[in-house]
């Protein structure tokens, strides 16, 4: 891959996804998305997804997104019944 395909990240960067919170880094030839959930404390650290230097920032953030997309799916599953007049227990 060209010098110009390949992600070059000089500070962290930042992005929101559906409420989410992304901070992108890059380590050597990793690339890291550390994920956090609405109202999180950033404190406690993120849930990584991780792309390499020639998969490129595009990757990386697409793999965000499906993690973000997964992590909300799981949540309405619990959140609602699969059949009406089921109740969930707590």
């Amino acid at each position: 891959m060209s010098e110009e395909g390949k992600a070059k990240i000089s500070a962290p960067m930042g992005d929101f996804y559906r409420g989410y919170t992304i901070q992108i880094e890059q380590v050597g030839p990793n690339l890291y998305a550390f994920v956090w959930r609405p109202g999180s404390r950033i404190e406690s650290g993120g849930d990584a997804v991780t792309a390499r230097d020639e998969e490129g920032l595009a990757i990386l953030l697409a793999r965000a997104h499906a993690r973000i997309d997964a992590d909300l799916a799981e949540h309405r599953a619990r959140a609602v019944p699969s059949e009406p007049g089921v109740r969930l227990r707590n």
